[in-house]
């Protein structure tokens, strides 16, 4: 999350390129937190690309920004929160750039005067700075006023400050809480022999997000495979002590079911081995991912 004024919302990738060109999942993805973050605080999540951009030129790309570095090389699933809409709260709509190039003066003049309005009826007139003649000693004579630009137009005033940060506040730990989070399930252990034993476990992420939170972060290699490891007093006489179990899926979907397209996901894998070890021993399994967290259980053989 990176936190700026002004605009009152809250936006996402990408800034260079339409959403037709974003993959499907992670686009998915970054519109159903976003609704949460509009159900939270207000703020629409939209599209850099999509709402500030006039007109796309090749030749001249805008300049790039840290939301670029987040999804494009980093794999990220960064937001860059604009803080506070003065119009918006004054009864001013959202408008895309787009539109408010075109708007007639007309309607400049009229969404300006409820600002003013607003301006005298919640902060009995300290936003705007009446216009007053004053002699420049290099330009001449000019007047200075026009709108408190620090505490009315950029940021909230200070009335009203505790609650716009209050609930962006809140959205951003939901925003932690869709996060992957990997845990140990269930653990099955079954005698095979003669101090043999055959242990699976199976591994669940409980996160929203996948463990490699978006599809770029595949794409670009910048994640790897859970792993799971099992130690203690077992010697593995079958499988691998280290296993890699590739990515898995959140409840927000992101793996391969076997059942097709629109079933729930597939937020869990397994992992087996044959250990040696007399009844009674302590085996530990650890699974770690670094995107996924780590997480582990201590098994007792034959317990």
């Amino acid at each position: 999350m990176s936190y700026h004024t002004r605009s009152g919302m809250n936006l996402r990738p990408s800034p260079l390129v339409g959403d037709d060109t974003l993959d499907e999942f992670d686009l998915r993805m970054y519109k159903a937190i976003g609704e949460t973050c509009q159900r939270m605080t207000g703020y629409p999540t939209v599209s850099v690309y999509e709402y500030f951009t006039f007109d796309y030129n090749p030749e001249r790309l805008d300049v790039g920004s840290w939301l670029e570095w987040c999804y494009d090389q980093m794999g990220v699933q960064g937001f860059e929160m604009e803080l506070w809409n003065f119009p918006y709260i004054c009864g001013v709509p959202y408008r895309p750039f787009k539109e408010l190039k075109n708007l007639p003066d007309e309607k400049r003049e009229e969404e300006a005067l409820l600002q003013l309005q607003w301006n005298d009826r919640e902060l009995a007139g300290e936003g705007f700075i009446n216009w007053t003649p004053f002699e420049h000693p290099q330009l001449g004579p000019v007047e200075i006023g026009g709108w408190e630009p620090k505490f009315c137009g950029q940021n909230p005033p200070e009335k009203l400050l505790h609650q716009e940060v209050h609930k962006n506040c809140l959205f951003t730990v939901e925003h932690a809480l869709s996060l992957p989070r990997l845990a140990v399930g269930e653990v099955r252990v079954a005698s095979v022999g003669a101090d043999l034993w055959k242990v699976a476990v199976q591994v669940v992420n409980r996160g929203y997000l996948p463990t490699n939170v978006t599809k770029v972060a595949v794409d670009m290699k910048m994640t790897k495979p859970v792993e799971i490891r099992l130690t203690g007093g077992a010697r593995v006489v079958g499988g691998k002590e280290k296993q890699e179990l590739g990515q898995i899926a959140g409840r927000g979907g992101g793996g391969v079911s076997f059942w097709g397209a629109g079933a729930p996901p597939e937020t869990e894998k397994w992992a087996e081995w044959v250990v040696q070890a007399p009844a009674g021993a302590a085996a530990i399994v650890t699974v770690t991912h670094a995107r996924g967290g780590t997480a582990s259980r201590e098994i007792i053989l034959g317990g």
